[in-house]
């Protein structure tokens, strides 16, 4: 697999983040954050594979970070010129991987990177030979190349015929692009319209007969993480613009109530039907296609 990772610096220090920049910018995208308030931003509208935090952020503290940047499933690596135990010992009881010293950072950074690299790999090829049975190398080849693109903040969608291991492939890009996070999985054809849309979105006390509680929907369950909605064709068009909303706004409206909900999921689809078919007769949604 190639290093094509997603990382963000969270630094105050101009001269620290071109830094940090230089020695990462060969393993993928880097972008950066120089306060507190503009890292919660990025990380509330982008998954990223590794997150490197200072401490001191001018008046903030990036152990505050901490917390968020391991709930959103990215890998926390805190760097500091303050390495004393108190600190060292609160960060990692925080849910940090890893701790680096400012005054080691060109020495001991890129070997860190290289070793979160190669357990990554190692974990796709395991994924690989455990779910998909196959002595076909040009598959492999290309499950490898599909997996090195860096899927983790688009929708994806995936068609294919029955049998062809669509939600094997769903997860497969999932555990490979944000393993710490929920991964959800429905199957559109199981489900009546409105059972569909309660599954979906959730549903308030009241809001139908046998609704004697409110219930989260899967969107909710799914925050943070990967929805897998297997058999996308079977969608009705009625709830097709609700799901368009869910895409385009990241937010939902349970069954039953006018508030919105904001979510941050990304979702998978799969269909065994022509979708391109679908638009042209009119059963499938132009606009949640493309």
């Amino acid at each position: 697999m190639k290093s094509n990772l997603g990382i963000l610096i969270v630094e105050d220090d101009k001269y620290a983040r071109l830094n940090l920049r230089e020695i990462l910018q060969p393993y993928g995208a880097v972008d950066e954050a120089s306060d507190y308030e503009t890292a919660l931003g990025k990380l509330g509208q982008t998954l990223y594979d590794i997150v490197l935090t200072d401490i001191d952020l001018g008046g903030d503290s990036g152990i505050g970070l901490i917390s968020t940047i391991v709930r959103k499933g990215s890998h926390c690596i805190v760097v500091s010129s303050d390495d004393s135990d108190e600190v060292v010992e609160k960060s990692y009881t925080l849910g940090a991987r890893h701790f680096l010293s400012k005054y080691k950072l060109t020495d001991q950074l890129p070997v860190y990177i290289q070793k979160f690299i190669q357990q990554k790999t190692a974990k796709f090829e395991k994924i690989l030979s455990d779910q998909f049975i196959t002595q076909d190398e040009d598959l492999i080849h290309k499950l490898r190349r599909l997996c090195d693109i860096n899927w983790k903040n688009q929708n994806l969608f995936i068609s294919g015929p029955t049998g062809t291991g669509k939600s094997l492939l769903g997860k497969l890009i999932h555990e490979i692009t944000h393993p710490a996070a929920n991964l959800v999985h429905l199957n559109c054809s199981e489900f009546s319209e409105n059972l569909l849309e309660s599954e979906l979105f959730g549903h308030e006390k009241g809001s139908f007969t046998g609704a004697i509680m409110a219930r989260q929907g899967l969107f909710e369950m799914a925050q943070g993480g990967t929805i897998f909605l297997d058999e996308l064709g079977e969608l009705n068009l009625d709830l097709q613009p609700k799901l368009l909303r869910a895409l385009e706004q990241r937010e939902i409206r349970r069954v039953g109530s006018n508030k919105p909900i904001k979510v941050d999921v990304r979702v998978i689809a799969a269909t065994n039907r022509n979708l391109e078919e679908e638009v042209r007769a009119g059963r499938f949604r132009e606009d949640l296609f493309y």
